[in-house]
């Protein structure tokens, strides 16, 4: 978990050090072509513009004076290494809090989970917010204290401890405790596959 919680770190601190920087974009329109790193198409030095390290936006040269915004793809892999999901394919396949994302966003996943990680430009105060996407139930779900005790009713031992802390309520408990849901889920050989559900 505290790996995971580092890593997440550095992205940002990368994504940051890169505003408007240029690179290679991997574009992805299915889960199978993400799982399988088989990409739709790409774009090289594809300009980045970048709201915030949460929110980008991908812009492609049409011509000497033309340029359009890329935003009709699942997903892109931008140089190599960092996934971000279009939050338009979430506004239109799952329901719940996806309408909160806007952009590109970051997100991680395996073969059984996955979810986004936002902070809204007008929020930058605030902790980093994480959006769980629910396959099963079609469904996105920003981690608030009752949306995480939902989720850990799968594991009754995480529902005790996370409800037994005494400051269940703030961010940084929900954030701790939403990490460790993540770490037994993507080891839990009982839980079904993402690509075994899409299908």
């Amino acid at each position: 978990m505290k790996n995971r919680k580092k890593y997440i770190l550095l992205l940002m601190l990368f994504l940051s050090a890169t505003l408007g920087s240029f690179g290679k974009v991997l574009f992805f329109d299915t889960w199978h072509q993400i799982f399988d790193k088989k990409s739709v198409g790409f774009v090289f030095d594809s300009s980045v513009i970048m709201e915030s390290p949460y929110e980008l936006y991908f812009l492609k040269e049409e011509g000497e004076y033309d340029e359009t915004y890329i935003d009709d793809h699942m997903a892109a892999l931008w140089n190599d290494s960092i996934w971000l999901i279009n939050s338009k394919y979430l506004k239109k396949n799952f329901s719940g809090d996806g309408s909160l994302l806007r952009g590109y966003v970051p997100f991680f996943f395996d073969d059984r989970v996955a979810y986004a990680v936002y902070k809204p430009i007008m929020k930058s105060f605030c902790n980093e917010e994480f959006y769980y996407i629910d396959f099963q139930k079609a469904d996105v779900r920003k981690m608030s204290h009752k949306n995480l005790s939902v989720l850990l009713k799968d594991y009754p031992d995480l529902l005790m401890r996370y409800e037994g802390m005494k400051d269940y309520k703030k961010p940084r408990v929900i954030e701790e405790f939403f990490l460790e849901y993540i770490d037994r889920a993507s080891q839990d050989y009982m839980r079904p596959c993402i690509v075994d559900i899409i299908n």
